[in-house]
């Protein structure tokens, strides 16, 4: 009886940042899957800030998404 091996995720490295996917291909491929950019409002009520509103509206240019 053998049993299936199950796929074991590629070792990280400490200090070395994980690949990026090509933010294009992204785009192209799943758009549901590009990152947003997140605004948030915020209002002093009785003396608490609070978050009044929020919006995460998806940013669909490649070179702002490849821009560091």
């Amino acid at each position: 009886m053998s049993a299936a091996t199950p796929a074991v995720p590629a070792p990280t490295v400490i200090g070395v940042p994980a690949p990026q996917e090509d933010p294009a291909a992204l785009m192209a491929a799943r758009l549901e899957a590009v990152p947003g950019t997140p605004t948030y409002v915020l209002a002093k009520d009785d003396g608490v800030w609070r978050i009044a509103a929020a919006q995460n509206t998806q940013v669909l240019d490649v070179a702002t998404l490849t821009a560091g």
